[in-house]
């Protein structure tokens, strides 16, 4: 078979094909390249992360904020105006103010900062730890002042070392210097008990005894009976210590008025003018004495 030579296919030169090598090559490269951009698909360009100044100015002004609300002396109470009466422990009273004020609430809050100062948690606390009649807690500009009241005082209490003050429960108010005691013997009676160790707030006697004793006390100068001081007794018994220093013994059971009217009668008929040591008046209708 003759083939035609004008039909035969031509063979690239060996120039031609390496020349057709390294444009395929340079297509798959320009195809691979990050930076490749399809006309029909614009990629979002990653940004350059950097210092950013406005973002470290917010923060910094923000700590400023934090340390002048919480920490300067812009905010900080550094006044407490206190009024009290005398039978309030003023160095106590200061001393638990001071304490409060120096707290934190919720552990993050200054309590001494007047954003963040409570009248009320200070209230709070001066009521649990004072016996007080009325207390008031308000605050101003930087100022916090602090009006107290004692409850009302019953009976002054003596352990041979201190006086105190009971209210009408039996329980200690207050400690009452001896300088002062003399303002509250002429109108308080004085119950001396055998308790060498009394705080505040500890119930010394019942308020049936409180009662009892002031009853005593104003019916007893009718009956010529003038009280140096009283005495307790085991259970419901009190002794009343006249000034002569005999005593005389109730029964908080038993009518004051009946037992006054038989330490009367055995006073004018049968003891008069005779020394004695006691009269007990503790079971009705019989007197013993010595």
């Amino acid at each position: 078979m003759i083939e035609d030579e004008q039909n035969k296919p031509i063979k690239p030169s060996f120039s031609h094909r390496l020349l057709n090598v390294f444009k395929r090559r340079g297509l798959k490269k320009d195809y691979q390249k990050k930076d490749f951009t399809n006309p029909y698909f614009n990629r979002p360009h990653q940004k350059k992360i950097g210092f950013n100044t406005i973002l470290y100015l917010k923060i910094i002004a923000g700590l400023l904020v934090l340390y002048v609300v919480f920490y300067s002396d812009l905010f900080r109470i550094n006044n407490v105006q206190i009024s009290t009466d005398k039978l309030i422990d003023n160095t106590a009273f200061s001393r638990a103010i001071n304490d409060n004020l120096n707290s934190w609430r919720f552990f993050i809050l200054p309590q001494k900062n007047m954003i963040f100062f409570s009248a009320g948690d200070l209230y709070k606390q001066l009521n649990s730890k004072f016996k007080l009649e009325n207390l008031s807690v308000s605050r101003g500009w930087k100022t916090v002042g602090v009006w107290a009241v004692s409850k009302p005082s019953f009976l002054i209490i003596y352990n041979g070392q201190q006086f105190y003050l009971t209210d009408e429960d039996g329980q200690i108010t207050a400690q009452v210097d001896q300088n002062l005691i003399g303002d509250y013997t002429d109108k308080l009676p004085i119950l001396n008990v055998a308790q060498s160790q009394i705080n505040v707030g500890d119930k010394i006697t019942s308020r049936e005894m409180v009662d009892f004793i002031l009853e005593l006390n104003r019916k007893a100068p009718y009956y010529s009976l003038q009280a140096r001081g009283y005495e307790t007794m085991a259970g419901d018994e009190v002794t009343l210590v006249t000034r002569d220093l005999w005593r005389a013994y109730f029964d908080t059971n038993q009518p004051i008025d009946q037992a006054l009217n038989n330490l009367s009668l055995v006073l004018k008929q049968q003891i008069k003018n005779q020394k004695i040591n006691y009269i007990d008046l503790r079971f009705g209708e019989k007197v013993f004495y010595k």
